[in-house]
């Protein structure tokens, strides 16, 4: 028969998709299990799932554990109803018993040699009965039963028998599943296969088969039967391609329900996936590819529902498995992931203008909101959209009223950036066109104007908030400063004072209720007082509490207090205590867990001190009183919030979207989250795994070793709300004082607690701060070492009594042993860098009597003579100021103990020095002595000498350390003795290199001077001889000018780059004198030298200066140009000399042998000084002079270069 088929409303459920899990995916489970606590156990291909809401466990066979799981894939998992755990059916590899205590698994795999084994491992059903036995169907079309307990282990097989047409043996018969009871008779069970469905007796062991019109059709595995018993009887079932079917057992009758149709779609359509049920009325059909199905069992109807996901080509993906939870949401499995209905309410609630209005095709982003003066309407200013929008609150429905007419698709709208209403009820519209109205007896926006000149501004102005007051309204644009409008005498003016003028940019109005008027601009924060004409500007010059945050401020809105609220773009939200500009006092808001937290457009007061926030991120709840923010992004299904938000009367909040808006309240929001409950998900013991006795939740308390004081535990919490984001807190009673808030850190850890009785408290909290009403509690024991008892405490301290004395002892001995391996460990590792041979030689010294606990400690070198030892450190009673002894001792190679070790090269150990001759009293006398000689490369370099006044005090373990030490420090000491003596030659090396150096200049300069005047008192003797007084005079004070620099510079080896110039000047004026302007000079200097701080060797550049005077310019019959160009070029200055004379050929044919080797010498010179001020030992000259030519190949000059560091 044809089931009867309608289209169904929406399931009232709402539907989240979950594809992974962290980066887990959730593809491809098979079979979902829900336990007592609450968790979810998934089937999937990879293991065994165990599921929180947030997390993932996973559960997989590990071959060389016996108490991990069977592998995979897992078609059904069944929560046992007697025990804490879990039976897992698998394709391939049997039966697992999972224990939920010990999370830890007992499998049952077949045995075609164990008669009380299972016969096939492909598990097609589980059914645990009314009395805790377990029947088990398996491929091969067998069924099993296993009896209660936990340590039954053996089957008892059952098989229907074949008849002919079925199957020619039980292997080809396919699957024995799935099985379900009976609704009225316990002892019946109702069992699926391909051929029908199995009515089994299980007191008398019998099968009855009642039989499809058609087998199950087989595709690349077999597939399995979905049963279920409604409580009147009759057995529902389906499988591929069967359609849904309806057995009364008491008739053995048959309806068949089918979407009938012959194409391939029709059968997937037909195919029955899973079947759930709803509530005692009905059922749950999941298809291959039609959706899911309502069914009510009673009426025998089938309604659609719209559940599933489709693929980009369209066509559903299918499903695999549906659980109804004790909370009464579904889970379902499709290819991609996991569906989860809820009838919890976490809806945002869209509204698609399009859907209201379908004429209302465009964008319709929202700019701006004004509630109708009655309360009952919303306006809404939309982007370029469809013009000005009304929304009835009451009936839901949406008008427009546009301002142009929109014939085009490529055509909009203007920009409706502010909405206000006036006292006479008038609707004002602030556009990027300027002032607009709505006419309400024309149904039309209209542009407003008024004939004056003080209008104009406003004409074309890009209006951007309106606040009306009495018969005045406030406009404010954007770029064009602040207007008032006198609505009732037409008239304008523009508001210029404080903060305000021509150019600004105007966010927001708002007129409190002491009549202020509030601006908030880009550029800070103003308020107005009309009736005083008062003004106040905020802009952000101080700090809060004083001044604003961020001078962008966006929105304005006063609360029930009086205070004045201000958003800003960066810096958070600004509350200005009683709105009171007088005295200002700004507390700060900041929410810094958001990225781009501080950025806000737009906000909204609301109940018990709630501020709801747009976001760039989407949006954010700030509770005044705890200073908290709690966000929603796009994990919250929310995306950026910068358009318009508003409250309306009923408590409703909507916000501006793309081709629709929000329309939510905001508890229904808060108070949508559920409440986690928390748990222990491990737990270690110093950063390892331990073996419990059972899963550490499921534990109660725990015992622990006093060397098991470092743990940790890992915190989960069961969490299945959709924008869950858990906090945990937790308390160690006995040790914490107080609760320790972990944030959304699920981890903690205690180290080095000490013995005694502790209690772990553990709590979370969804993300709008609900705490569990549930605790996780474990008592923890610790206990103490066996050395903390009083048993252990009695028995020690007669040991030790007991022992005492003879510990002592052996202490002592091992002291000494130890104090002189110390000793040697110190010398031995002691590198002695940068030490001169005196510290050696007083480190040596003290560190022997500290460590080896001598009286005295003397240390004598040998003299470069070899033949006496010098007393260079002592400490002790013989030299009790460090670094300092009065008249050190010398005593001759053989003389004395001393000397006498020094001279046979071995060590000489005095016990009694009243016995030996060879004993010199040095302060006062002294009853034994030790000298042991210090030998680098098999020569005595000096003495290591201590003296005692005890008898016999020096054994021969005090021979072998000094020994050992002298041995050790005598290289060191060779080695700093020969690194001083490189230093002081290298010192003197370095003297004598600098003495050398200024040597060298100073006669180079001595040359150099007495060639420069020769050359000029040459050019006074001419002016002389050529009779020309007055020419004369004027030279001779240029020289004089001239001679003083020179004089001034005598002394000094570097000048003033600036006096170096001025030289130069004196020079060149005197020469074009001389030779009566024959030739032009320039000087070109760059800016960047700074010529007062550069230092230059003095007249340094003038030789060169004069020699293209001389020859090259004088010798040329035409006037000359010499040009003295100076720039920096990285750290050197080049000095560019260059002239248009006859170039160098023809002035060495000119020259006299003589007058070439003066202008040689003098140019030399002048290069070596170069060469010495730059330090210059790589070959290059630092003078570089190239012959210039015209374009016919003729010497055309001369250019010099010298660089000049």
């Amino acid at each position: 028969m044809l089931l009867s088929f309608s289209r169904a409303q929406e399931f009232p459920f709402q539907k989240f998709i979950i594809k992974e899990v962290g980066d887990i995916p959730v593809n491809g489970i098979s079979s979902i299990a829900e336990d007592d606590r609450g968790f979810l156990w998934l089937g999937g291909v990879s293991g065994l799932y165990k599921y929180d809401g947030s997390t993932l466990n996973i559960y997989a066979n590990h071959p060389n554990d016996s108490t991990s799981i069977i592998p995979g894939p897992y078609p059904e998992i069944v929560k046992s109803k007697y025990c804490e755990a879990l039976w897992i059916a698998s394709n391939t590899s049997g039966l697992c018993f999972f224990d939920l205590l010990t999370e830890k698994a007992k499998n049952f795999t077949a045995d075609i040699s164990n008669p009380y084994a299972l016969l096939d491992n492909e598990i097609g059903g589980i059914y645990e009965d009314n009395y805790g036995g377990l029947w088990v169907g398996t491929n091969k079309l067998a069924l099993h039963y296993l009896a209660p307990g936990r340590n039954s282990n053996k089957f008892k097989r059952f098989q229907p028998t074949l008849t002919s047409g079925m199957a020619k043996d039980g292997k080809a018969a396919g699957l024995m599943g799935e099985i379900i009871g009976d609704a009225r008779d316990p002892d019946i069970l109702w069992i699926g296969s391909r051929f029908g469905v199995y009515r089994f007796d299980k007191k008398l062991e019998t099968f009855k088969l009642f039989s499809f019109e058609q087998e199950v059709v087989y595709w690349y595995q077999p597939v399995n039967l979905q049963l279920f018993a409604d409580p009147s009887g009759a057995i529902w079932c389906g499988s591929s391609s069967t359609g849904l079917c309806r057995l009364d057992p008491a008739t053995g009758n048959w309806s068949v329900f089918k979407i009938e149709g012959p194409d391939a779609s029709k059968l997937l359509a037909n195919s029955i996936q899973e079947i759930c049920p709803i509530d005692q009325q009905y059922l749950l059909i999941l298809t291959r590819n039609e959706d899911a199905w309502k069914l009510d069992w009673k009426k025998q109807s089938v309604e659609y529902l719209h559940i599933g996901e489709k693929q980009p080509n369209g066509e559903l993906y299918y499903y695999n498995c549906a659980q109804k939870t004790k909370d009464g949401d579904f889970w379902l499995s499709y290819q991609l992931g996991l569906i989860h209905l809820t009838a919890r309410n976490y809806d945002w609630h869209f509204h698609s203008i399009p859907e209201i209005n379908p004429e209302l095709t465009r964008n319709n982003w929202q700019r701006s909101y004004a509630l109708s003066p009655d309360k009952k309407s919303l306006y809404i200013g939309t982007f370029r959209g469809n013009g000005l929008l009304v929304f009835n609150l009451e009936t839901g429905q949406i008008k427009s009223f546009p301002y142009r007419i929109v014939n085009e698709p490529e055509m909009t709208d203007v920009y409706m950036d502010a909405l206000c209403f006036d006292v006479r009820k008038r609707c004002w519209i602030g556009s990027d066109t300027g002032l607009l109205f709505l006419d309400y007896e024309e149904d039309h926006v209209r542009r407003f104007s008024i004939n004056q000149p003080e209008y104009r501004p406003l004409e074309k102005a890009h209006i951007s908030a309106l606040a009306s007051q009495g018969n005045m309204l406030w406009v404010g644009t954007k770029g064009k400063g602040l207007f008032m409008i006198d609505l009732a005498k037409k008239s304008v003016r523009r508001i210029a004072i404080g903060l305000l003028d021509s150019n600004s940019v105007i966010n927001t109005l708002l007129i409190d209720r002491g009549s202020k008027v509030w601006i908030g601009q880009d550029n800070g924060l103003s308020v107005m007082e009309p009736s005083s004409g008062n003004i106040w500007n905020f802009m952000g010059v101080f700090e809060p509490p004083h001044d604003i945050t961020n001078t962008h401020v966006t929105s304005l809105a006063q609360d029930e207090a009086g205070h004045l609220w201000a958003s800003t773009l960066g810096g958070g939200m600004l509350r200005l205590r009683n709105a009171d500009p007088h005295s200002p006092w700004f507390d700060a808001y900041y929410n810094n867990d958001e990225p781009a937290g501080n950025l806000v457009y737009e906000f909204v007061v609301c109940d018990h001190g709630k501020l709801w926030l747009g976001l760039q991120s989407g949006m954010a709840i700030l509770d005044t009183a705890t200073r908290k923010f709690v966000n929603y992004d796009h994990r919250d299904d929310m995306f950026a919030k910068i358009g318009a938000l508003i409250r309306v009367p009923d408590g409703r909040i909507v916000s501006g979207a793309h081709r629709g808006f929000h329309f939510f309240h905001p508890d229904s929001i808060q108070n949508s989250s559920t409440k986690p409950v928390p748990y222990l998900k491990k737990f270690r013991v110093f950063d390892k795994d331990i073996d419990l006795p059972r899963h550490i939740d499921r534990m109660d308390q725990i015992s622990l070793r006093y060397d098991q004081n470092h743990f940790s535990f890992e915190l989960g919490a069961l969490n299945f709300g959709m924008y869950s984001r858990t906090g945990f807190a937790y308390w160690l009673e006995g040790y914490d004082d107080d609760w320790v808030f972990s944030g959304s850190r699920n981890y903690l850890s205690y180290t080095n607690l000490p013995a005694g009785h502790y209690t772990l408290h553990v709590k979370a909290a969804n993300k709008h701060g609900i705490w569990s009403e549930q605790e996780k509690t474990l008592e923890i024991n610790i206990q103490p070492p066996y050395w903390a008892t009083w048993w252990f405490r009695v028995l020690g301290f007669i040991l030790i009594c007991s022992l005492g004395y003879g510990v002592y002892l052996a202490w002592r001995q091992r002291q000494r042993i130890l104090q002189a391996q110390s000793a040697v460990e110190y010398f031995a590792n002691m590198e002695y860098q940068n030490t001169s041979v005196r510290d050696i030689l007083w480190d040596v010294s003290h560190k022997c009597m500290s460590k080896l606990h001598l009286e005295d400690c003397v240390i004598y070198l040998l003299d470069e003579t070899g033949e006496m030892l010098i007393q260079e450190a002592a400490y002790g009673t013989k030299g009790p100021e460090l670094y300092n002894i009065k008249d050190p001792l010398h005593i001759p190679l053989g003389k004395g103990i001393v000397g006498a070790a020094a001279l046979k090269g071995e060590p000489v150990l005095v016990p009694d020095t009243r016995k030996d001759l060879r004993y010199l009293l040095d302060d006062k006398p002294r009853l034994s002595e030790l000298a042991v000689p210090i030998m680098h490369e098999g020569m005595v370099i000096g003495v290591i000498d201590s003296e005692h006044s005890s008898l016999n005090f020096f054994k021969e373990y005090h021979v072998q350390v000094l020994r050992t030490i002298a041995s050790l420090c005598a290289d060191k000491i060779a080695h700093t003795r020969a690194e001083e003596q490189m230093k002081e030659k290298e010192k003197q090396l370095k003297e004598l290199n600098h003495s050398l150096a200024e040597s060298q200049l100073t006669a180079l300069r001595a040359q150099m001077n007495p060639h420069f005047l020769f050359n000029s008192l040459n050019s006074i003797n001419w002016y002389i001889i050529k009779n020309k007084p007055a020419e004369a005079t004027r030279y001779i004070a240029r020289f004089s000018r001239l001679i003083r620099l020179i004089l001034e510079h005598a002394e000094c080896r570097l000048i003033p780059l600036a006096q170096e110039l001025e030289a130069l000047q004196l020079y060149l004026e005197m020469e074009a004198m001389r030779f009566e302007q024959t030739f032009e000079y320039r000087f070109e200097l760059d800016p960047e030298i700074d010529t007062d701080e550069m230092l230059v060797p003095p007249l340094i550049i003038q030789p060169f200066i004069e020699n293209a005077i001389w020859h090259g310019l004088l010798p040329k019959k035409d006037p000359g140009l010499l040009k003295i160009v100076l720039y920096q070029k990285d750290e050197a200055i080049i000095c560019v000399i260059e002239d248009n004379g006859i170039g160098r050929a023809a002035a060495a044919r000119n020259s006299s042998n003589h007058s070439k080797n003066r202008q040689s010498k003098g140019l030399k010179i002048t290069e070596s000084r170069i060469k010495k001020h730059n330090q210059m030992d790589n070959g290059v000259s630092p003078v570089l002079i190239t012959d210039l030519y015209d374009a016919k190949g003729k010497a055309a000059g001369t250019r010099v270069e010298l660089t000049i560091y």
